[in-house]
């Protein structure tokens, strides 16, 4: 509750800023146009009180996205959301590189499984955050090119399948790392069961990439 009248404390202070502003704007304009009509120059001000009416609905819907902003990133619902939606994209990537260059049928065969189930999770996420109208996907902080790059620096064969068994173990270690903060942070019981449920397959997908990584030593 403490958290809620917060956030319309200063959603309220914040508009009142903006009308202030906008007020002010609207006084400038108004003593600009008495200057030109005066000075014989005749400005059209019929679209001038249209103009500030949207330029002040515009000022409030910036300033109430910055506040909404402001109070997501410490919401660890959906900063959960958030930072499992990346690693899930990362992670699709890294399993159809997998499909796609590697040359070991059994890892090949691993890749399809564990990016089916993955593509599974990737639309569980996405649903519940367009419900709960919460970002999923954050460009800026993936690290999958980083990832491709470094991948592709190998050379073809046995070599680049062991680094890329060695990016999938600490793909997946990273991943569980996070869920399992999440199972203890996250606030919603729905997000939370997501979690619970999750949390074995992707367990079962680490076993499955140390069992790989060592076949490639």
């Amino acid at each position: 509750m403490k958290r809620l009248t917060f956030k319309h404390f200063m959603l309220g202070c914040l508009l009142t800023a903006a009308i202030t502003s906008c007020g002010n704007d609207n006084t400038t304009s108004s003593a600009d146009a008495t200057d030109s009509t005066a000075n014989g120059t005749g400005g059209d001000t019929s679209g001038t009180a249209s103009n500030l009416d949207d330029r002040a609905k515009s000022g409030v819907d910036s300033l109430a996205d910055k506040i909404n902003s402001i109070f997501s990133s410490g919401n660890p619902d959906s900063s959960f959301v958030l930072n499992a939606g990346t690693q899930n994209e990362d992670e699709m990537k890294l399993l159809q590189a997998g499909i796609d260059k590697g040359t070991s049928a059994e890892l090949k065969s691993h890749a399809k499984m564990m990016l089916a189930d993955h593509k599974k999770m990737g639309q569980e996420v996405k649903a519940y955050a367009a419900k709960k109208k919460y970002k999923t996907f954050d460009a800026s902080e993936s690290k999958a090119a980083d990832e491709m790059k470094d991948l592709n620096s190998h050379t073809a064969g046995k070599d680049w399948d062991k680094a890329w068994s060695d990016k999938l173990v600490a793909g997946h270690e990273k991943t569980i790392r996070l869920f399992e903060k999440g199972q203890n942070n996250v606030k919603d019981s729905t997000l939370n069961g997501m979690i619970t449920k999750t949390l074995p397959t992707l367990h079962s997908h680490l076993t499955m990439s140390q069992s790989l990584q060592s076949s490639f030593k």
